[in-house]
Parts: C-alpha cells; sequence; structure tokens
C-alpha cells in the first residue's frame, strides 16, 4: 500500500517536479562558467585581499579562488540552497498541510488507507523529490568541472551534492512534521523557513566572530558545509546530524498523523 501511495502522490506532482529540478540546475549555469573571470581572477583575488578578512569568512568566499571553493560558495551554498530550501519547504508543507487544509487529505483517509502507510509514504515522496534534486545538482556540476575548468574531484561532489540534498530535507522534513501536528499551512512553512533561514544566519553570526563560533551547533547550514566538503572532502559528524534531524522529524509527524483527527 505505502508504494501504491508514494508513486501516486509522486505523479500527481510530476510537472513541478521537473520544473523544479529545472530551477535548481539555472544557477550553475549562470555562476559556474564564469569561473576563470571571477572566482579565479587576479583582480577579483586583489579586491578580496583589500577586504576584512572577517568579512570574507562571513560571505563564505574564503576558499573562492578555487574552482570547488567557487562553487560551493556560489552554488551549493547560496542560490542552490535557496533554492531547494524553497522546493523543499514548499513539498513538505503542501504533502499533509495544504492538503488537509483543502479537504483532499481526508478524501484519502477515507479510503481503505491506514494513517501509517498515508504518512510513511507521503514522507517518502518528500524524501524521492529531493533527491532528484540532489542528482541534477550533482549532474550539472559535473557537467561544467571541465569546460569550465573547476578541477572538482569526483567524489567530494558526490558527497557534497548528497549533504545539499540533506541539508534540504532538514528543512523539508521541519515544515512536514509542523504540518502533520497543526494541520496548518502557513504554520509548516514557518516552521521549514526557521530551520534553514536560522541556520544560514547562526552559521553567518559563527563565521563573524571566533568568540560565538559554538552557535556553529545548531546550525544544519554549518552541518552540512562547515567542512569545506567539496574543497576538503571532510564531513565529520555533520551528514550524520543532519540524516537524524530530518529522520526524526519525519518520524514526529507520521506519529502525529496517526493520532489527530483530519481537519481539526
Amino acid at each position: 500500500m505505502i508504494g501504491v501511495l508514494w508513486a501516486q502522490e509522486l505523479r500527481r506532482g510530476l510537472r513541478g517536479l521537473v520544473l523544479w529540478c529545472v530551477v535548481i540546475a539555472a544557477p550553475a549555469f549562470l555562476y559556474l562558467p564564469i569561473y576563470s573571470s571571477f572566482g579565479g581572477s587576479s583582480q577579483i583575488q586583489s579586491l578580496l585581499k583589500s577586504l576584512p578578512p572577517a568579512l570574507i569568512k562571513a560571505i563564505n568566499y574564503t576558499s573562492i579562488s578555487t574552482g570547488a571553493g567557487y562553487t560551493e560558495s556560489t552554488y551549493f551554498g547560496l542560490l542552490g540552497f535557496a533554492l531547494s530550501a524553497v522546493a523543499a519547504i514548499t513539498w513538505g508543507a503542501g504533502l499533509i498541510a495544504r492538503e488537509e487544509e483543502s479537504g483532499w487529505l481526508e478524501l484519502v483517509a477515507a479510503h481503505d488507507v491506514s494513517r501509517l502507510s498515508l504518512g510513511v509514504a507521503r514522507a517518502l515522496v518528500l524524501v524521492t523529490r529531493i533527491a532528484a534534486l540532489a542528482v541534477v545538482a550533482y549532474v550539472v556540476v559535473l557537467a561544467f568541472t571541465g569546460p569550465a575548468g573547476l578541477g572538482i574531484d569526483g567524489g567530494r561532489l558526490v558527497l557534497t551534492a548528497a549533504l545539499f540534498g540533506l541539508l534540504a530535507l532538514a528543512s523539508g522534513a521541519a515544515a512536514f512534521a509542523a504540518g502533520c501536528v497543526t494541520g496548518r499551512s502557513g504554520v509548516a512553512l514557518a516552521a521549514g523557513a526557521i530551520v534553514a533561514a536560522g541556520g544560514y544566519a547562526l552559521n553567518g553570526i559563527g563565521n563573524d566572530s571566533s568568540g560565538v563560533a559554538w552557535v556553529y551547533r545548531f546550525s544544519p547550514y554549518h552541518w552540512a558545509y562547515g567542512g569545506e566538503p567539496l574543497a576538503t572532502g571532510a564531513v565529520g559528524m555533520g551528514a550524520w546530524g543532519l540524516a537524524l534531524f530530518a529522520v526524526v522529524l519525519l518520524a514526529i509527524g507520521v506519529v502525529r498523523l496517526l493520532r489527530r483527527d483530519l481537519g481539526r
């Protein structure tokens, strides 16, 4: 039953998924071809050297002179991150809360469908869609690695694309869980946005001063990119933290869905 529900929901949102895949790929076409004239430019390097080191670190431009650092700063850690978070939060809020508000979820649950199957299937749809975005990000960066002279290691790119997906999943799972708990899409959207924007903000605050570096512990963004995985291959406990964070939130959402009256 879970497989049937998963496939049905995935087909329903297939057009939107394809559109989001195009949107996720677009920034790579904007940023990556100009690496040699921007990130690798001697003039840009001179400009960056004239700026305060704290500012360079705050905007994640410390390794922008390398292809890996440039790609992580401009794509995985900036526009790619923002767009994937928007997609994940929208999906996370829509799979339960928005459909409950429209009455569609009650209609589905009125058939011979268990709440457990429904909740697990919807959670798997969220994971599948975000995995598709991560694959698109991997493929498009890999396609530009040679032509743009990025010099990115293939294994590190796989690792970074996986972290890219886990980071988006953290925001989407927060929206999903909040939607399951409250049945309100506004609350779900806010929960997802807090995880995404809050994590990014905490990472920036931690970059500002070593005295407040402890805030890194609470930033999903730092868990993903704090070790500069595309440049160094370092991950540490960040990947496990992101995965555990997302799984716990999805589980909370499914459990809550089992016990709550829909439409109230």
